[in-house]
């Protein structure tokens, strides 16, 4: 047992592999050196990557890898690691453990794996999958795709026209004013199950305009182009989001969904004001229109 510290430079460019030992290994690579493998092997190592493609694998132990330039392959194998992508398209793994994952800018791939792990995007567009666990996730910039399979996932697309799919569990999908216009894929037949969608504190109920777009429930912010499409609402409960939660908390069912949609067409023609208008002009017509429909 040991602990190395291997620095690879412009004077050793003919080496391209270092596996570590069993104790808490430091490997980096500096100096323009490219095409880097490192395998950590046991202990709780750190990985340093190179301004090329480099490959990174912690292996046991809760480890710490940053790819740093070019397209990145890191892999945390076991334990509960940190993985940082930096610049690069990169491909990043968490492996067993709940770890915490950075893709950095470029579009990157990462996979939580087993583990409830943390998980950011970045710049660029992402493709984000929890696996296994309770997963917290943020694309953060860029159109992204976020998928949290199973367990109870947290996602939040952030900036940019997002698709976000839970997957099985009681997940909760968020959505802050200026992040554009994000796509929700609900697919869920376990009985008990509750996802919900919670807006941010600047997006309260008269905010919110919604309607049906074909099989989709479209709910748009008033006043913006943001907006959230439930896809296939319309075509059975396991499409649901079971409950909407505005910034106030104030909270609507899935159940009262079409009779708030017609409450709302109702006072609209009622009025001969649209809902914009009416918010403006009489709020205090329209809030209870929020109130009688959601805390019922």
């Amino acid at each position: 047992m040991g602990t190395d510290a291997v620095i690879l430079d412009a004077t050793t460019a003919e080496v391209e592999f270092v596996a570590g030992s069993s104790g808490n290994d430091v490997l980096t690579a500096v100096g323009g050196v490219t095409g880097v493998t490192f395998y950590g092997g046991e202990g709780n190592d750190q990985l340093i990557g190179g301004d090329g493609n480099d490959v990174l694998v912690g292996q046991a132990g809760g480890d710490i890898l940053t790819g740093g330039v070019g397209h990145d392959v890191l892999n945390g194998a076991e334990g509960e690691d940190i993985l940082v992508g930096e610049s690069g398209n990169d491909m990043v793994y968490g492996g067993t453990g709940s770890d915490q994952i950075s893709g950095g800018d470029g579009d990157d791939t990462i996979s939580g794996d087993d583990g409830a792990d943390w998980i950011f995007g970045g710049g660029g567009g992402d493709y984000l999958s929890g696996g296994d666990g309770d997963d917290v996730m943020s694309g953060d910039e860029g159109n992204d795709t976020l998928v949290g399979h199973t367990g109870d996932d947290t996602i939040a697309g952030g900036v940019g026209n997002d698709y976000l799919a839970g997957g099985t569990g009681n997940d909760v999908y968020v959505f802050t004013r200026g992040d554009e216009a994000d796509t929700i894929s609900e697919v869920d037949v376990t009985a008990g199950n509750t996802d919900r969608l919670a807006f941010g504190t600047a997006i309260n109920p008269l905010d919110l305009i919604l309607s049906r777009q074909a099989n989709d429930l479209r709910l748009a912010i008033r006043g913006t182009s943001d907006q959230v499409a439930i896809e296939n609402w319309y075509l059975g409960d396991e499409h649901h989001v079971e409950t909407i939660q505005a910034g106030n908390g104030q909270a609507l069912l899935n159940t009262q969904v079409d009779q708030l949609i017609h409450a709302m067409a109702a006072f609209t023609e009622q009025t001969g004001l649209t809902w914009d208008q009416a918010v403006d002009q009489r709020p205090q017509d329209v809030q209870p229109s929020w109130r009688r429909v959601g805390n019922r």
